[in-house]
Formats: structure tokens, C-alpha cells, sequence
């Protein structure tokens, strides 16, 4: 079962789990790359952009404490490191 959930939400499931769940913590290359790819979405009022990347900068110190870190540079690339950590994990 894969979840995608906050970082609080990540860490209680690792803590539930523990060694039975893979935490990985999906970043992307910067905020400043998030704010980009946001801006050119064009979803988002500004009011929501700041928050958006007010709430990223928070959850970013929350990585160390994940299992991995995955950083989303490329869709295609992610997927496939992505595929290559949940292998690794299930040969355990």
C-alpha cells in the first residue's frame, strides 16, 4: 500500500510501521524550482503560492527523518529512483 500524506502524516505511519514501512520524503530541487513550476500551472492565486511554498520550506526540515530522500528534478528519472527504493526495500 502506497500513501501520499503530509510530513506528520508520513512520520505517524513510519512510527506505526516502523521497519515494515519505507518513508520516502519527496522534495523538489529547490523552492525556488517549486515556485517556478507553480507560476507557470498558473492555478494558483498568489495568496496560495505563498502559502504553498511557506508551507515547503517548513516541511523541508522535516527530510532528515524520512527513510530516503527522493528529489523530483525529472518526472521520468523520480519514477524510476522511485521504483529502484521500493525494490530495494521489498528484498529485505
Amino acid at each position: 500500500v502506497m500513501f501520499d500524506v503530509d510530513v506528520k502524516g508520513g512520520l505517524n505511519l513510519k512510527r506505526a510501521y516502523a521497519d515494515s514501512a519505507l518513508a520516502v520524503f519527496v522534495k523538489v530541487p529547490s523552492v525556488e524550482v517549486l515556485e517556478q513550476r507553480l507560476r507557470n500551472r498558473g492555478t494558483d492565486s498568489e495568496e496560495s503560492l505563498v502559502k504553498r511554498l511557506n508551507k515547503v520550506k517548513e516541511e523541508m526540515e522535516y527530510a532528515p527523518f524520512f527513510d530516503e530522500t527522493l528529489v523530483n528534478d525529472d518526472l521520468q528519472t523520480s519514477f524510476d529512483k522511485a521504483q529502484n527504493l521500493l525494490d530495494t526495500f521489498l528484498e529485505k
